[in-house]
């Protein structure tokens, strides 16, 4: 696949990812508060992104085909960390309807999506200097 494509491709799962931690964040707000039928709503919500969190994580394995060794380490280190918490988030989503689990699962998920956030801005940064030739990283 030609540089610019993967690139563009790159941009736009991390515009998709982006939208998505809007809504995980104004669910995760909902799941935390006071008013039972918020956070029920919230919680819900929440259950529902499950599958959203998965492919999150398949795009991380998938990225790590694509890099070159230089980097691949670094991305490889940040992506064993989101598994990590992902695997932790999803094991709490599972037993979410005391109180304490859920103040646990909103913490968990907001530390989640700010490393997410880091996280794209890293590749981000990566895809820049690509484009800008400082740096020959994408294998193929």
């Amino acid at each position: 696949m030609e540089l610019q494509t993967k690139i563009k491709r790159y941009r736009s799962e991390h515009d998709q990812t982006l939208r998505f931690l809007k809504q995980w964040e104004e669910a995760l707000q909902a799941a935390a508060r006071a008013d039972q039928e918020f956070r029920n709503i919230g919680l819900a919500r929440l259950c529902e992104m499950e599958t959203q969190l998965t492919a999150l994580v398949r795009h991380c394995e998938e990225e790590e085909q694509e890099f070159d060794d230089r980097a691949i380490e670094h991305l490889q280190d940040e992506h064993a960390q989101l598994q990590e918490l992902t695997g932790s988030y999803k094991r709490l989503l599972r037993v979410l309807c005391t109180t304490p689990a859920t103040r646990s699962l909103v913490e968990l998920g907001q530390q989640l999506v700010a490393q997410l956030r880091r996280h794209i801005a890293y590749e981000e940064g990566l895809l820049k200097q690509i484009e800008d030739g400082q740096a020959r990283i994408l294998q193929r």
